[in-house]
């Protein structure tokens, strides 16, 4: 897990670290299907770094988001708002 505008170790790496974490966990709470879940933690990790594949990564959570509770939705959001990467923040609207 790596985050282009931290340097590793540091304390604001190791939020930004945590922060993903939660938010795969929160994902994997969610009611999603089991092909959904288990495509988790890659699409966390590509659409929080800007990579060739964040745009399609940003599509696959989009389609996840929509099928989540409004409660859910408004942490994974508030997350993605923190440490999201430009294209996922574009995509969704923040």
């Amino acid at each position: 897990m790596r985050f282009h505008d931290a340097p590793p170790d540091t304390k604001q790496s190791l939020h930004r670290e945590a922060e993903m974490k939660r938010l795969i966990k929160l994902l994997l709470d969610a009611p999603l299907g089991e092909d959904e879940k288990a495509t988790v933690p890659a699409v966390i990790k590509n659409v929080m770094d800007e990579t060739t594949s964040t745009p399609a990564a940003a599509e696959r959570l989009k389609s996840m988001l929509s099928k989540v509770g409004k409660s859910t939705y408004d942490v994974a959001i508030k997350i993605i708002g923190d440490i999201g990467s430009a294209t996922l923040k574009k995509m969704l609207g923040l």
